[in-house]
């Protein structure tokens, strides 16, 4: 069974057990990789692991200067806070 991932209804996420003093990843946010900068593009959290294992999956997707998308953080089953998307779609978009 393919699990059901979203993808635009989590704004910001911010990794570790206090949300004060997490390292955050916010939708649209910039970071630096050695002299490149990417933008955070996605964050997407796989429902259907949780929902059937009690797992916290979370991909973060980033855009590099040439536009170039890809996987830049990966978190399994550690302490976070998601922020939701207030302007998210009511129908959702798998990745």
């Amino acid at each position: 069974m393919t699990p059901d991932i979203h993808i635009g209804d989590v704004h910001e996420i911010t990794v570790g057990p206090d949300p004060k003093t997490g390292m955050r990843y916010t939708i649209g946010k910039q970071y630096r990789i050695g002299n490149d900068r990417v933008t955070i593009s996605e964050i997407v959290f796989d429902r259907n692991l949780f929902i059937s294992n009690s797992i916290v999956h979370v991909e973060v997707y980033a855009e590099s200067e040439k536009g170039e998308e890809f996987l830049f953080k990966e978190f399994l089953n550690v302490p976070m806070t998601f922020t939701p998307d207030i302007n998210a779609n009511t129908s959702k978009n798998t990745h």
